[in-house]
């Protein structure tokens, strides 16, 4: 996003509402649909790729 604050926002916002909301603080539970910039995503949730990028 060009706007610095308007992606804090909404990065804010997704990271709310998978603690939260959606994913119940459980980042098994996000899982990714299509991800057109890395389709080795696709099918995978979020834990994975937190385990893939060591985080």
């Amino acid at each position: 996003m060009e706007d610095p604050a308007l992606a804090d926002s909404v990065l804010a916002g997704i990271a709310f509402n998978i603690v939260n909301d959606r994913g119940g603080n459980d980042l098994r539970r996000v899982q990714f649909s299509r991800v057109p910039w890395d389709p080795s995503l696709e099918g995978q949730t979020l834990y994975d790729w937190a385990l893939r990028e060591g985080r």
